[in-house]
């Protein structure tokens, strides 16, 4: 990969002068199943608040846009500070200042991951009570979706600013979706999300394989 300012017909031709052997690499990983998913409460040592944890994962989708649709709702429903869990339990509730989040991909998979602090395991069952209505509400909300997506349009220009970003980004890309998305293609991707489309996502990347616990300090 070549990022910044170079020659570009004088790379062609050191890179044309590499000698290529193609290998394929033997995958050694299990297969990804849960251990238990089933609701359940667990101490954890240096944890701070208790914390309700969303998470699941899956088979990649052989659908490019899939995936930049489901890097989307993660950014509106879950990762942005200005996002729709974090407007719910920090702005309506005054629970919490921050939400820890991770979403990431292999050549095989996809993972997400949510921590949500709460003041105390009273909280946890009106979570569990309401979260996913309120996420599947969200997507189908025509304005807000179509706010969510002017946003992340508008930003799009200042994601990789600097030669690290770049390539970081390009390299995501490249496992994400074997190949380096274009602005315009990805803009073409976003601006196309539908409520019904967003709907589908939805369940088929982050409800329909979602393990959730909480998480409390040790006793004494």
């Amino acid at each position: 990969m070549l990022v910044g300012r170079y020659d570009l017909d004088h790379a062609i031709d050191r890179l044309g002068r590499l000698a290529l052997h193609e290998t394929t690499l033997a995958t050694r990983r299990a297969p990804l199943t849960w251990a238990d998913r089933t609701f359940r409460s667990i101490e954890v040592t240096g944890l701070g608040p208790p914390s309700m944890i969303y998470g699941g994962f899956g088979a990649k989708s052989k659908y490019r846009n899939d995936h930049v649709i489901a890097e989307f709702l993660f950014d509106y429903l879950i990762k942005d500070p200005g996002g729709v869990l974090y407007r719910w339990l920090r702005g309506n509730k005054g629970w919490t200042y921050r939400l820890d989040s991770h979403f990431d991909v292999d050549r095989e998979h996809y993972f997400w991951c949510v921590m949500l602090p709460l003041p105390s395991v009273d909280q946890a069952p009106e979570v569990r009570r309401e979260i996913t209505q309120r996420l599947e509400k969200a997507v189908i909300d025509e304005k807000s979706l179509r706010i969510a997506k002017e946003t992340a349009i508008a930003r799009e220009p200042f994601r990789c600013q600097t030669v690290p970003s770049i390539a970081d980004h390009a390299l995501d890309q490249i496992e994400l979706f074997d190949e380096v998305l274009s602005e315009p293609q990805w803009l073409e991707v976003v601006r196309s999300i539908s409520p019904a489309g967003a709907f589908w996502v939805l369940h088929r990347f982050f409800l329909g394989n979602v393990g959730e616990l909480v998480a409390v300090p040790p006793r004494g």
